[in-house]
């Protein structure tokens, strides 16, 4: 299964339409299939799988949301609560940002997301002031929380 999250998250840039539409195809069947014997299967791991195939073949907006902030040098990745944070602001004592609450941490964490990696640099904290989720359920913090210890995000 893990294997076949890789895959997904790494699809050679130089296929075309037919061919991508026909692989995604297959992992859509190998996940059903697996699926079909849940008691047997990590459920965390076909949850993930399952979120991956969503990812590339519909689209996610919070991909496009990390990739934008790589782009620009806001991605961090805090090394304390496990999750991605986009730094919005910087002063010269504080670093603003929004926590990323998505699935694609747990990819990153696992090893999975494979056009992102973690830069040898020191870490910052960053203040957030905002949260945002695939669940729907954004919202602004009363008080804006520390995340500890982040790292810049590269390709």
């Amino acid at each position: 299964m893990a294997d076949l999250i890789s895959n997904m998250m790494a699809k050679p840039h130089k296929w075309d339409e037919k061919v991508t539409r026909t692989y995604y195809a297959i992992c859509k069947e190998v996940i059903e299939t697996i699926s079909k014997d849940s008691a047997a299967v990590n459920q965390a791991l076909l949850a993930l799988a399952k979120y991956a195939h969503d990812c590339q073949t519909r689209g996610s907006a919070f991909y496009t949301l990390l990739c934008d902030g790589l782009s620009v040098g806001n991605l961090y990745w805090s090394l304390t609560n496990e999750c991605f944070v986009i730094a919005s602001s910087t002063s010269e004592k504080t670093v603003n940002g929004v926590i990323i609450d998505s699935q694609l941490n747990e990819l990153f964490q696992c090893g999975l997301l494979h056009t992102f990696r973690l830069c040898n640099s020191a870490t910052i904290d960053i203040f957030c002031a905002e949260r945002h989720s695939e669940s729907g359920e954004d919202f602004a913090y009363a008080v804006p929380l520390k995340v500890e210890k982040c790292l810049r995000v590269a390709l």
